[in-house]
This record gives structure tokens, C-alpha cells and sequence, in this order.
């Protein structure tokens, strides 16, 4: 199989962008990027989240849960949510503005979410999966995500991240560069062509 790729000169580590999203300074702030639809569990991070004091939600995505997912997060996170709607020229600088990464969809054949977070140097808490696994590599936060408190820990685990693991995300995602992602086609093409050449 070869993967969708991430373009390594827009996200990868840079400083913090929060005052340009009106987000706190201080606090662990956990990123969701993702549409708000019922597969893709936003509520459950809502629910982890509520679960960790001080720490905010972000959500930058939109879809028919708008109202369920706000409603929500008024709830059970006031003062500590913010949904976003940004154009890809803003999701690099959201991506850096964050500590961790939740993404909690259960069956996705490839999400570029993940390869733009591993780029970014974020650490990942995500639903297990052999398929995550083989994308994201051992040393992600995958766990079975229908344990609500599980993931709150793996969040307060995942915030403790250092520089070292930073550099292996971000060398990781090298993997998953254009250019290699380009060669990989440009190979399979030719052996398409080679395969299927009258003599």
C-alpha cells in the first residue's frame, strides 16, 4: 500500500500560535482535528477532556454534530473548548499551538491527520489498531478508546512528551514525505508498465 503524504516544510515544530486562535497561554491544550460526525467520537474527547482539570479542548473541524458537539462542550468543558474552522494555510500554525493529539476514530483507511500531527512533533493518543500501528510505529498512545478514563490518562501521559520523542515523530514522518510518497508511485507505475508491455 502506498500512504497519502505530508508536506514537511508546513508542518514540523515551530513556536506556539496561540494568541493568533484566542487560546490560553498556560494550559495543556489537546487538538482534534476532525469533522464532526458520529464516527468520529468528538464527544468521547469531550468527555476525556472534562475529565483532566486546566486542560482545553480544540476542535478544528465542522459537520452535521455542530450543535450536539457544542451543546456538549458547555457543558462539560465551560471555558474550555473552542472549535475552529480554518483554511489549510492555518492548520500548520494550529497544529504547533498544540501539546497533544486525540483522534479518536475507530475505522479509517488513512487519515493525514495522523501523518500531520507525527510531523508536527505532536504525540498521539489514538484508538488501537494494526493499521495505526504500522502507520504511526510502538510509541504513540493507542489504547482501546471506549475507556473514557483510559484516555484522559493517556492524555496526562502524552503531555509529558520530550524533545528526543519530538525528533523521532518528526523523523518518522519523513517517511511519509512528498517527495518519497512520489518515488513510491513513480516505482509502482513502471512496473505497471513493464508488466503490461506487448513484445
Amino acid at each position: 500500500m502506498i500512504p497519502n503524504g505530508v508536506d514537511l516544510e508546513r508542518f514540523r515544530p515551530r513556536e506556539s500560535q496561540r494568541a493568533e486562535f484566542g487560546l490560553p497561554a498556560e494550559r495543556l491544550i489537546v487538538l482534534m482535528v476532525s469533522a464532526l460526525a458520529e464516527s468520529k467520537r468528538v464527544e468521547v474527547g469531550i468527555e476525556a477532556v472534562s475529565k483532566m482539570p486546566g486542560a482545553h479542548l480544540v476542535v478544528a473541524g465542522d459537520g452535521p454534530l455542530r450543535r450536539a458537539v457544542d451543546a456538549l462542550a458547555a457543558k462539560s468543558l465551560p471555558g474550555r473548548f473552542t472549535r475552529l474552522s480554518l483554511s489549510s494555510d492555518k492548520m500548520p500554525s494550529l497544529y504547533q499551538s498544540a501539546d497533544v493529539f486525540l483522534h479518536l476514530s475507530k475505522e479509517e483507511s488513512f487519515g493525514n491527520v495522523y501523518v500531520e500531527a507525527l510531523a508536527s512533533g505532536l504525540p498521539i493518543v489514538a484508538h488501537d489498531s494494526p493499521r495505526l500501528r504500522w502507520l504511526l510505529g510502538e510509541d504513540e498512545y493507542l489504547l482501546d478508546t471506549n475507556n473514557v478514563s483510559a484516555i484522559a490518562h493517556s492524555i496526562s501521559l502524552a503531555r509529558l512528551t520530550t524533545n528526543l520523542q519530538c525528533q523521532e515523530r518528526v523523523a518518522r514522518a519523513g517517511l511519509y514525505s512528498w517527495p518519497r510518497i512520489a518515488a513510491l508511485y513513480r516505482e509502482f507505475l513502471h512496473e505497471v508498465i513493464d508488466e503490461n508491455l506487448c513484445y
